[in-house]
């Protein structure tokens, strides 16, 4: 399993993708994202102080409309869902 898929930011990133309709793998590999993308997105929440929130986000908050403003994520997020 490549690096950036393991550990809190991914499950973090994971959690919000999943809470708003997303599951970061199915976007990688139907190419509505690359690498790269699933990398920075990745990284963002490895700065973030809120990951453990984020991954328990599907369970709190299924079917949330979009990420909450804080979220550095949030942008790449909603691009990702216009495109659906």
């Amino acid at each position: 399993m490549p690096a950036y898929l393991q550990g809190r930011a991914f499950r973090g990133a994971e959690g919000m993708a999943r809470a708003i309709g997303l599951r970061l793998a199915d976007a990688v590999s139907s190419g509505l994202i690359g690498r790269r993308e699933m990398s920075r997105i990745v990284a963002h929440c490895a700065d973030c102080t809120r990951t453990e929130a984020c991954a328990a986000m599907p369970v709190q908050h299924p079917g949330a409309e979009a990420a909450p403003d804080h979220c550095a994520n949030r942008h790449e997020f909603d691009l990702m869902r216009a495109a659906l």
